[in-house]
């Protein structure tokens, strides 16, 4: 599992874009350790969707500038 805290409502765009381009059965992608203090790299694939909580709200109906936490589990495969 990883985890993003508090990240703007851009990044949350992407994060989501991007699960949306890999969400398929076969969609696997190259993820790179160093976001979790290891080095290398795994081919992975999204275990399910991200859980996206919003934590604050600077304005209203402007999710731009508001700030999210974002969890996801990945599962590492063969290909």
């Amino acid at each position: 599992s990883f985890s993003y805290t508090n990240i703007a409502g851009m990044e949350k765009d992407a994060i989501e874009d991007f699960y949306l381009a890999r969400s398929g059965t076969y969609e696997s992608f190259t993820f790179d350790l160093n976001h979790l203090n290891e080095s290398g790299y795994a081919t992975v694939k999204f275990e399910s969707a991200p859980q996206i909580t919003n934590v604050l709200a600077t304005v209203a109906n402007d999710p731009m500038r508001n700030f999210y936490n974002i969890s996801m589990i990945f599962v590492e495969v063969d290909d």
